[in-house]
């Protein structure tokens, strides 16, 4: 769950040669995260955690955004692309 995670517990390493975002999310960070995608290679996992968190903070904040709880023993379908490659 996003409340457990400790971001600034995971430490990249020196030898990560990918975008590095410190502070606030810059362009230049995105346009170097662009480059490894394109170049299929990965983000580090913090960067990773970092945009997820940023994202569900943004999304939540919307009013169009609900937050819905699945009784045990029941399913929610989602219809839709809920997934793809970079170039989709």
């Amino acid at each position: 769950p996003f409340e457990t995670l400790r971001l600034e517990e995971l430490e990249v390493d020196e030898d990560y040669d990918g975008p590095r975002w410190e502070d606030d999310i810059t362009e230049d960070f995105v346009l170097e995260m662009l480059e490894m995608f394109k170049n299929n290679k990965r983000i580090h996992r913090k960067y990773a955690y970092k945009i997820l968190v940023k994202s569900r903070e943004m999304f939540m904040s919307m009013k169009n955004v609900v937050e819905l709880s699945i009784p045990k023993g029941n399913h929610l379908t989602v219809c839709g692309d809920t997934h793809g490659q970079f170039y989709d």
